[in-house]
């Protein structure tokens, strides 16, 4: 990965740019407040107006999640212009086989969260199609990592980072005009093949149009390394900046146009609502990186304090992602066990505010002694880990 350039040298040398970690921690307080507030919150102050509005929000922290995978991802990228030369091939193929089996294992924790039963004879001979359809839903980690891996392969045929950046592009800009299509036919589609395609079958975050998010930040994440490559940085933060806002403005303009009905619906399956996000995104990225950038020098104070823990839960937000679904929703392993069983739903605001609050602190607190002890006692961290897998995988296995 290369590092930042020379225009910010009051940045500390790392190998890790830090605004993506920020921009997850948004995503990371947005999504639990969202979840809580949903589940828990009574239905007729779900059926307001300011609900909406809270709903329209709540719906980023998926997209940001894609965006920076794209963007990370583009900074695993060899600097050089030559994609394919490579200073350590062998070096490369273990960083890749390992970037790979980190990617599986993601995949299948994700499909487990999805599991009605958690006992590998009961998913099979007792599970209703109904409960088949919910553990083939394609949700924001499938999306991510079938996405990353679609990136990974085109990196390996493009030639040049400016070749990666123009697929990119052209893959963001084509699925967005695809997904109405693709959406009309997914139907008359088997199931497994429906439900990573399309939301008909219940799907969240299916590829079309998501996926979009991810080869969008990629092609971000390029440009961002070849600007700082050049020496440019500032000028393409500032460029992108503009871009943003003026994508977000056409994006809104096509969409007051009249269409045909296939692409008359805007929320979800519209071409101009994923460019708007995308060009909202991209903003996004720019001004964190200059909020980075603006307090690299200023660790100390209340705000660098603040965005110090706001970058931690972005590199957690995996963990979080995970402990808090258990924590709310439960799951195959849990089902009595969470939030939403003891506390039940149409609670009062008030109630439903307190209890989301205090799902927010758990979760802090949670990844502030994780990352603590990833750091502190990484051997002893990893080797947990792996025994809690081995433990529920065996208990799934012989239930």
């Amino acid at each position: 990965m290369s590092q930042p350039s020379a225009e910010s040298q009051n940045l500390p040398r790392t190998s890790r740019y830090e605004f993506l970690d920020l921009l997850r921690g948004v995503a990371v307080l947005m999504m639990i407040e969202g979840h809580a507030m949903r589940a828990l919150l009574d239905h007729r102050i779900r059926a307001t107006f300011a609900y909406d509005i809270h709903e329209l929000f709540h719906g980023l922290p998926a997209p940001i999640f894609l965006f920076a995978a794209g963007a990370a991802f583009a900074f695993t990228l060899e600097t050089s212009a030559d994609l394919r030369r490579v200073a350590d091939p062998a070096a490369d193929r273990k960083r890749n086989w390992r970037r790979r089996r980190r990617l599986l294992n993601v995949l299948l924790m994700a499909y487990g969260l999805q599991l009605s039963y958690f006992s590998l004879r009961q998913t099979f001979f007792s599970s209703t199609p109904e409960q088949f359809v919910i553990l083939l839903n394609f949700n924001v980690l499938q999306c991510i990592v079938i996405s990353v891996l679609a990136l990974r392969w085109l990196s390996t045929w493009a030639s040049s980072q400016k070749s990666l950046v123009r697929i990119c592009i052209g893959l963001a800009l084509g699925m967005g005009l695809a997904t109405p299509l693709v959406w009309a036919i997914a139907p008359s589609l088997p199931m497994w093949v429906g439900t990573v395609l399309s939301r008909h079958y219940s799907s969240y975050f299916p590829l079309f149009p998501y996926a979009a998010f991810t080869f969008a930040g990629a092609a971000w994440g390029v440009r961002f390394q070849m600007a700082c490559t050049r020496n440019e940085e500032s000028r393409f933060l500032q460029l992108t900046i503009v871009a943003g806002g003026v994508g977000m403005v056409v994006s809104t303009l096509l969409a007051g146009i009249p269409w045909p009905p296939l692409y008359a619906e805007f929320w979800w399956s519209s071409p101009w609502y994923l460019w708007l996000r995308i060009g909202l995104l991209a903003l996004l990225g720019a001004l964190f990186r200059r909020m980075e950038i603006g307090t690299a020098s200023n660790q100390g104070s209340n705000r660098g304090r603040a965005l110090h823990l706001l970058a931690l839960l972005g590199r957690q937000s995996f963990y979080i992602y995970i402990a808090h679904l258990l924590v709310l929703y439960g799951s195959a392993y849990n089902p009595r066990w969470n939030m939403l069983r003891k506390l039940g739903t149409n609670l009062p605001f008030w109630e439903s505010a307190v209890a989301t609050a205090l799902l927010v602190l758990i979760m802090i607190f949670s990844a502030m002694f994780w990352d603590w002890a990833k750091k502190a006692h990484s051997v002893r961290a990893n080797q947990f880990k792996w025994a809690l897998a081995t433990y529920l995988i065996i208990v799934f296995i012989i239930s």
